[in-house]
């Protein structure tokens, strides 16, 4: 399911428009194929660094309450974020459905994984410069994760304070990431900083957002998520 929201500052909608061109295709991540592949769109050995029993306890809110997935695969769909607290605002107007009966589920895979990094990896591997995403206070390339926490007063802010991924963790939504997609970009960023891939794995999974948990690959979780009872959106 698609819509297209033209209540949107206009800045922040030519800003996603320019990313759909803007050197995001550095290759396919493994979250939309049975095996790995690296950045820079050759085969990659199966993503390890896997744990040994997968977290799958959000799915039992999922199946209490009314529910929605929003997936997300790439940067350029970070406005979904937007409306993932539109919806919950709408539910509590239409329904008087307080955030603790209404589950919302966002799925980060593909080339939209990065979203699930903290500031240090942002940092570290200068993503920002990477995926031409610029910093919402400074306007220049991210050395943090932008999307994770955002002021009233940033100029440059792609999204709102209250549809940050920490405003939305806050409101009780359940954040999953691609570990298929992230173990791919560790490759890469093993590669890049001629550094054991096994190490950036493990770093990777370390340096994770507050509150995402993990799932084998992002469409897993948008499946596992659709069976337990989760509308969907994208």
């Amino acid at each position: 399911m698609t819509d297209h929201i033209d209540d949107r500052p206009s800045g922040r909608r030519e800003f996603l428009s320019q990313l759909a061109v803007a050197g995001l295709a550095v290759g396919t991540t493994a979250c939309s194929a049975p095996g790995a592949v690296n950045l820079q769109g050759g085969p990659a050995a199966h993503p390890t660094s896997a744990p040994d029993a997968w977290d799958d306890t959000w799915t039992e809110r999922v199946r209490n309450h009314e529910s929605v997935v929003h997936d997300i695969a790439e940067i350029t769909q970070a406005a979904t974020l937007s409306k993932a607290s539109m919806v919950m605002d709408d539910y509590k107007a239409a329904r008087d459905y307080g955030d603790d009966r209404f589950t919302t589920v966002i799925v980060m895979r593909h080339l939209a994984v990065p979203m699930v990094f903290n500031d240090a990896m942002w940092d570290k591997y200068e993503i920002g410069k990477a995926l031409k995403v610029n910093d919402p206070t400074t306007g220049e390339p991210a050395r943090r994760n932008p999307f994770l926490t955002v002021s009233a007063s940033d100029e440059h802010k792609l999204i709102e304070p209250g549809d940050s991924l920490s405003a939305l963790r806050g409101r009780g939504a359940i954040l999953l990431g691609c570990n298929r997609a992230a173990m791919a970009r560790a490759n890469a960023y093993a590669k890049k900083t001629d550094t054991p891939v096994a190490d950036v794995q493990k770093e990777l999974r370390a340096n994770l957002i507050p509150g995402v948990i993990l799932q084998p690959s992002g469409v897993y979780a948008v499946v596992r998520a659709q069976n337990a009872g989760a509308a969907f959106f994208r």
